[in-house]
């Protein structure tokens, strides 16, 4: 598992968007 910062949502990969930044941060299983 790990993660990565992207301001795109990518399909198949669900994120949750950070209070104060332009990004979403994703878990990869």
């Amino acid at each position: 598992m790990f993660f990565i910062l992207q301001n795109t949502i990518p399909q198949g990969i669900y994120g949750v968007k950070t209070d104060n930044r332009p990004f979403y941060l994703y878990c990869l299983d």
